[in-house]
């Protein structure tokens, strides 16, 4: 009888294989740097699919890689995307991405990032990478990968199940430190000792073949120390000063504004500035110009017409090569119809 029973528990428990995913940490924790770049105001990583920063212009970003492969019996299989579909929470459960990077439908709930005070359990900041294409990009021949890629995000693309998410047995999903959105805001962020944490399946939403979700969800998350460097002598933010203000300005008028950039290496040390204005004495800002390189002083601004504020203010940005940053702000002014 006891042999019996054991022999039914083996068979229960064997009855479903199970997807795994198990995060690389390697990866993750190989392959972190920082980065300033610019965003447009129609950026597409500005867009409601793809929302991953916190506003236009200039924004320094922590960069990492992520791997996650399928170390289970069974395939990971997400299937092909309905617009209809909606996740526990009463969210969507697919996202169309019309960014030209992307161009295809994403799933919302495949992985978390977090920034964390160091040994702290609480996020600092929140990653907005909010959903992923999972599709079979990386064989580990380790763990007897098959040759040909099943399954891959757009139906025009190269597999044996074109259109259908998913990660089969032994291949990995790997995204990139340099793929959009692949990267935690970290603009407003304090400098300081951090841990970066990366979990998969956060919700425990992702499901094989029958609705069964995975085998092992102990193996999904990954932390991996960092520091966020502030400004030292070494390394000095620039200093800023913005010309003018206390005038009265004309909507629909255009009008010059200026600045002064002071940095320890000169022009070459400048990354990238910024322009901004405000019309609520800088409580929200609007991009006026971005990407700017080190040289340039002034820009040309038309005042938005229909606009009238008592408190309109300027606010240029600069960017150091090592990623500190200085803010100059203009003294306020008017903007009369």
């Amino acid at each position: 009888m006891r042999a019996l029973l054991t022999l039914l528990l083996l068979t229960a428990a064997t009855a479903h294989a199970l997807p795994d995913l198990r995060l690389d940490v390697d990866i993750l924790a190989g392959d972190v740097r920082t980065e300033v770049k610019s965003f447009a105001t129609g950026a597409c990583e500005l867009q409601p699919a793809d929302l991953c920063v916190g506003g236009p212009g200039a924004r320094k970003l922590l960069r990492f890689g992520v791997l996650a492969t399928n170390v289970g019996d069974e395939d990971l299989v997400m299937g092909t995307p309905n617009a209809t579909d909606v996740l526990p929470n009463g969210d969507p459960t697919w996202v169309f991405s019309a960014c030209p990077s992307h161009n295809h439908w994403h799933f919302q709930a495949f992985a978390r990032y977090e920034l964390r005070a160091r040994g702290g359990t609480e996020a600092v900041m929140t990653g907005q990478k909010r959903s992923f294409c999972i599709e079979d990009t990386k064989p580990e021949e380790s763990l007897g990968a098959g040759p040909t890629r099943r399954y891959c995000c757009r139906g025009t693309d190269a597999c044996e199940m074109p259109g259908i998410q998913g990660i089969q047995v032994g291949w990995g999903d790997l995204y990139g430190s340099t793929l959009d959105c692949q990267w935690i805001d970290v603009t407003e962020v304090p400098p300081g000792d951090y841990d970066l944490v990366v979990i998969l399946n956060p919700g425990g939403v992702l499901c094989g073949v029958g609705g069964i979700c995975e085998s092992n969800p102990d193996n999904n998350i990954g932390i991996v120390p960092v520091t966020l460097a502030g400004p030292s002598a070494t390394e000095p933010a620039p200093r800023v000063k913005v010309k003018g203000g206390r005038k009265t300005r004309r909507a629909g008028r255009t009008v010059k504004v200026a600045w002064q950039t002071h940095m320890k290496g000169g022009q070459k040390a400048l990354r990238v500035q910024d322009v901004f204005y405000s019309l609520d004495g800088g409580a929200t800002f609007e991009l006026i110009e971005t990407g700017l390189g080190g040289k340039v002083r002034k820009v040309s601004w038309t005042v938005p017409a229909g606009t009238t504020s008592e408190q309109a203010v300027i606010k240029v940005v600069a960017w150091s090569q090592a990623g500190q940053r200085g803010v100059g702000m203009g003294k306020p002014f008017r903007i009369e119809p």
